[in-house]
């Protein structure tokens, strides 16, 4: 049987310092584009198959 390829984590220490938010702001911001412009494609390429 293969071995899991993401390893589950739990939360994090209770002394551990947070993510900065800068960086958790960014990744949200990348994948908000990187959806918009699959979901773009995926719309136009619908579009071009209907006309």
């Amino acid at each position: 049987m293969m071995p899991p390829i993401i390893e589950p984590q739990g939360p994090p220490d209770p002394g551990a310092p947070p993510q900065p938010l800068g960086r958790a702001l960014l990744w949200f911001a990348f994948l908000w584009i990187v959806s918009l412009l699959i979901v773009a494609a995926i719309a136009y390429g619908l579009r071009a198959l209907i006309l």
